[in-house]
């Protein structure tokens, strides 16, 4: 929707993939009250990418091959992409449950 129908900026598509659809579980699960946005005390997983590079390679038959573009992706503080590497030992973070 950025790259290749300008329909949206990049803080839009941020904004649509991280702080709305936290602020549509917030009421009924709390554990999302302190997600989608950057503040102290918030949790944050935080994501730096290339804009030119970014887009997704998935195909119907391979579903899960990764995105390139993204250089850098930290959950809880741990890498999980580090200069464009994904590192598949990584298992950070934690479920959030109602």
């Amino acid at each position: 929707m950025v790259r290749e129908t300008g329909v949206w900026t990049w803080p839009e598509a941020f904004r649509r993939c991280a702080y709305l659809p936290a602020q549509v579980l917030a009421p009924f699960t709390p554990a999302m009250r302190t997600k989608g946005y950057l503040a102290p005390g918030a949790d944050a997983d935080l994501v730096v990418l290339s804009p030119d590079q970014m887009t997704d390679r998935a195909t119907y038959l391979d579903p899960t091959r990764p995105s390139t573009g993204v250089v850098h992706l930290l959950v809880d503080g741990t890498f999980v992409v580090r200069d464009g590497a994904l590192d598949t030992s990584a298992y950070p973070g934690r479920p959030v449950r109602r």
